[in-house]
């Protein structure tokens, strides 16, 4: 009988102990289950995450930049030879919707004065309005910009007082609006007046970051006295410029007097530093100064002087620095300088 309940016992603990190593390995195989969900998920969200690293990564690689979406409008720009090419561009959001407007200009009495302005409409640019006067005929055309978006445009003939004028919004998405358009005299009434246009404030075009049209010499930075742009040996060493002064050998010369000119090229009193100093103390004028034009590529220098056509004999594919008494040296082609 106590054999039987050895036995029976054993058995007891036999099968408690079965049991009890088949639920540990339930347990163990329920845990590195659950491990391995838990590491899928991990590896998962991983994926997932560079996933979505490469995807924005992607997108920002293949974000076209203005200069890429007015490209062909810039090149077409830098290759106008015309006498109303624009010198100076710039991006600038008019209607606040997150994509810039490129807007062309030149300089007049050192203000930037608006050539043609430029929007991206069904993803191509797209001229919204150009000044203009022509060289002949009398077609003449100008546009002005306000703060609140709106454009003013008007054009017409010299000979007639008689313009049509246009007031238009640039509406979010790059659509011009017109919200009042009529002709007008301007010998009866004023354009401010028929459009009302009297109270809107104008865009600050003198705050806005304009950049030269030709590569190379920088018009807004030397009208400013900043050599930056021209930065290096000039004919044949004849000049040394830094960022900040011209000088040949141990000479040095004073620039004063900048203003950029309609064509873009930059034109400024020259001195030696020396003669400035000495006229500085005379009660009379000192004679010794010159006039210096910092001429970028592209820009044709010839003018007319009493009746008297003077062709720009320089070469006009290259950045140049003209000093002289007199425009009708433009004409000698050994009077320019070009960077070393």
């Amino acid at each position: 009988m106590k054999k039987w309940q050895i036995i029976g016992t054993t058995l007891g603990c036999l099968l408690l102990l079965a049991g009890c190593q088949k639920q540990s390995n339930q347990e163990t195989a329920g845990s590195q289950a659950a491990q391995t969900t838990s590491q899928e998920k991990k590896v998962l969200k991983k994926d997932t995450n560079e996933s979505k690293k490469v995807s924005t990564k992607k997108s920002k690689k293949t974000q076209p930049t203005d200069t890429t979406l007015y490209a062909s409008v810039l090149d077409k720009a830098r290759n106008d030879a015309t006498e109303t090419h624009a010198s100076v561009y710039c991006f600038y959001d008019l209607n606040k919707d997150g994509q810039n407007e490129l807007l062309l200009a030149n300089y007049y009495n050192n203000q930037p004065v608006i050539n043609s302005i430029y929007a991206i409409v069904n993803q191509q640019p797209t001229e919204l309005g150009q000044s203009r006067v022509a060289s002949a005929g009398g077609y003449r055309s100008q546009i002005a910009l306000y703060q609140d978006g709106s454009l003013y445009f008007e054009e017409g003939q010299s000979t007639s007082p008689i313009f049509h004028g246009k007031l238009m919004q640039l509406t979010a998405d790059n659509q011009l609006q017109v919200i009042k358009e009529q002709d007008y005299s301007y010998v009866d009434s004023r354009a401010e007046d028929v459009f009302g246009t009297k109270d809107k404030q104008p865009l600050a075009l003198d705050q806005l970051k304009w950049q030269s049209i030709t590569d190379g010499m920088d018009a807004i930075g030397l009208s400013m006295l900043q050599f930056a742009s021209i930065e290096g040996t000039w004919g044949g060493g004849k000049y040394q410029i830094t960022k900040d002064q011209i000088v040949q050998g141990d000479q040095k010369f004073v620039i004063n007097g900048a203003t950029i000119e309609a064509n873009g090229a930059v034109k400024a009193g020259f001195y030696t530093q020396s003669i400035q100093e000495q006229a500085a103390n005379d009660t009379e004028p000192r004679p010794g100064g010159a006039m210096i034009y910092f001429i970028p590529k592209g820009v044709d220098m010839s003018t007319t002087i009493a009746g008297t056509t003077i062709t720009d004999a320089s070469d006009h594919n290259q950045d140049r620095i003209w000093t002289g008494q007199s425009m009708t040296g433009f004409a000698d082609s050994t009077a320019f300088i070009y960077k070393d």
